[in-house]
């Protein structure tokens, strides 16, 4: 009697096609991952600068509350923030010693500079554009001099920093 046994597969591992094929596949899910990571990290860098901004916007609004503050005692000089277009990598806090309400250079308590390709674009107030601004508070109320709108980009996105005329401080996403 003559059984024939089924042929075995001799056949092991992945042929060349199905190997191109999923390593095809693999780049181009890479490459997508890769594009979108860039977008990303420029999104978050953008509204964390945005939020930075706030702060010293908010820290200012502190001092300017406050009877003791940026090792100052005085309970009637103001603090602010100032923005200026020209230059527009600078956030300037301020003692406004001489209570005009506006920043002078003597008057600087801390500089901050804003990193990596994000620059303020734009400043208005009461909806009119504006080449520079000085946001001031005054003692006892946490209302602004002047309610301000300041726009940062970078290459990718915008971001909005609104302090409005009760004195709260808000990041947008455009």
């Amino acid at each position: 009697m003559n059984i024939t046994r089924p042929k075995e597969n001799t056949r092991h591992g992945f042929a060349l096609v199905e190997l191109l094929v999923a390593i095809g596949i693999i780049v181009i899910l890479s490459v997508s991952l890769l594009f979108q990571q860039n977008k990303f990290d420029s999104s978050v860098q953008i509204t964390n600068i945005a939020y930075e901004i706030a702060t010293v916007i908010q820290q200012a609004q502190r001092y300017g509350a406050s009877s003791v503050a940026g090792g100052f005692t005085d309970t009637d000089v103001a603090y602010g923030v100032y923005f200026e277009i020209s230059n527009p990598k600078n956030v300037i806090l301020f003692r406004d010693s001489d209570k005009d309400s506006q920043f002078d250079p003597a008057e600087e308590i801390q500089r901050y500079t804003i990193s990596g390709q994000t620059n303020i674009s734009a400043i208005s107030t009461s909806g009119t554009s504006r080449t520079r601004v000085s946001i001031v508070f005054l003692r006892p109320d946490p209302e602004p001099s002047t309610p301000a709108r300041i726009i940062i980009e970078n290459d990718r996105e915008t971001r909005t920093i609104e302090v409005s005329r009760t004195g709260q401080v808000q990041v947008k996403n455009n």
